[in-house]
C-alpha cells in the first residue's frame, strides 16, 4: 500500500506508488510529463518502471537527465530551458536527493516565472541561499527554502 503525502504537491512512496501515477494525471488533465531522472537510474531501468506505464497509457513525456551528484545551477538552468522546449506541463521526479532537488529548482523556477514574470530577472538569477555557491545542497530534509529565486 503506497502512502499518499500532500504538501504543496502529492507525492507517493511505498509499495503500490506507481499504480497511482495515471489516476492522478488524469484527473488534473495534465498533458506532457516532463521527468527528471539521473542518468544510472536510467541506465538500470528504473526509469523505465516509470515510463513503461506513461507509454501503455499513451501518455506523452520528455525524460531530462543531465543531473549530477550536488546539481548545479548550470544543470537548473538547462533543465528550466528544457522544461520549456518540451512543451510539458508536469514534472515526474524519479530518484534520490539529486533528482529530486533538480526537479523541485526547475519547479520552483517556472512556477515563479509564470507568476511573477513581470518581476523576475530570469533563471540566470538563480542562487544558492548560502552565498551564490554554484550548487544546491540538500541538507537533509529537501526544502525548497533551499533555492532562492529573486
Amino acid at each position: 500500500m503506497a502512502d499518499r503525502i500532500v504538501l504543496n504537491t502529492i507525492s507517493y512512496h511505498g509499495h503500490g506508488a506507481i499504480e497511482n501515477i495515471v489516476p492522478e494525471l488524469t484527473a488534473r488533465g495534465y498533458k506532457k510529463a516532463f521527468v527528471c531522472s539521473d542518468p544510472d537510474l536510467i541506465k538500470f531501468h528504473v526509469t523505465s518502471q516509470v515510463t513503461d506505464v506513461l507509454d501503455r497509457e499513451g501518455l506523452a513525456y520528455e525524460i531530462y537527465s543531465d543531473i549530477k551528484a550536488n546539481p548545479t545551477i548550470q544543470n537548473v538552468q538547462n533543465g528550466v530551458a528544457a522544461f520549456k522546449k518540451s512543451g510539458a506541463d508536469y514534472i515526474i521526479a524519479i530518484g534520490g536527493g539529486s533528482s529530486m532537488d533538480t526537479a523541485k529548482a526547475i519547479g520552483i523556477i517556472i512556477a515563479h516565472q509564470k507568476a511573477q514574470r513581470s518581476h523576475h530577472r530570469g533563471p540566470d538569477d538563480c542562487r544558492y541561499r548560502g552565498g551564490g555557491h554554484d550548487q544546491l545542497r540538500d541538507h537533509g530534509c529537501g526544502e525548497e527554502a533551499e533555492v532562492r529565486v529573486r
